[in-house]
């Protein structure tokens, strides 16, 4: 007995059958060109910072400014990501929890200001470890940030809502001791607040060995000195490779 062919039943199989080989093509070429596209950025981000590390060096010396943000520092190679889109001027725009685009050993000097506090701890030890592969032997990093004890004397004063800041950045409405503190964990996008123990710490845990806390504005270091840019930057450190 002969079988009845089923039309509709074998062109649903090849449309089926299709429509999976060009799903697979266009993964196929979508991987191409997104590997295309990542290996031009990666030339294209080297050949630029060869060319800010040739235009921008001091003295020979090359310094990175880090989560830069709108304090653009002539003589140095400024770095941010511009999540907030309103950064006018930034030398490169780069993610830093990713590995940064320099050699190893290659960096004298190293800044951030309000910063490592944006990362989770994870991130900043990631962060960190990388800041010192950068650097070359001796190379500095200094790192000026608020500081988790200066946070605790505010929720512990009984005049903590004449805090200069309160009305400087907006916060005139806040109505507790437990609302203060929770915006200084919490705002700008705070994930995580260092003290001098904790901050010593992470930078003995990931390598460096020379730590000492420094005033604000002050350094041992001529190209260290005056960097800072807000008040609030309230715990300064400097550790050497």
């Amino acid at each position: 007995m002969i079988k009845k062919i089923d039309l509709k039943t074998i062109m649903y199989k090849i449309k089926r059958r299709a429509r999976k080989y060009i799903r697979i093509f266009l993964d196929f070429v979508f991987t191409i060109i997104c590997n295309q596209i990542y290996f031009l950025k990666k030339t294209y981000s080297k050949r630029k910072i060869n060319y800010i590390i040739k235009n921008k060096s001091s003295e020979f010396l090359i310094k990175l400014n880090l989560g830069c943000g709108l304090d653009y520092k002539i003589g140095w190679i400024n770095i941010d990501n511009n999540s907030d889109q309103n950064i006018v001027r930034v030398d490169i725009k780069w993610d830093l929890r990713r590995p940064l685009p320099f050699k190893d050993n290659s960096v004298d000097l190293i800044f951030n200001e309000h910063f490592l506090e944006h990362l989770t701890v994870e991130d900043g030890i990631k962060a960190l470890c990388d800041f010192r592969r950068i650097l070359r032997p001796k190379g500095v990093i200094r790192i000026a940030m608020p500081d988790l004890k200066t946070v605790i004397d505010e929720y512990l004063d009984p005049n903590w809502k004449q805090r200069a800041w309160l009305s400087k950045f907006g916060m005139s409405h806040v109505q507790t001791q437990a609302e203060l503190i929770n915006i200084n964990f919490h705002a700008w996008g705070h994930k995580y607040l260092y003290n001098k123990e904790e901050l010593e710490r992470r930078l003995r845990e990931v390598g460096f060995y020379e730590i000492r806390f420094c005033k604000w504005r002050e350094s041992c270091l001529y190209e260290l000195n005056d960097l800072e840019t807000r008040d609030e930057s309230t715990l300064i450190v400097e550790a050497v490779k």
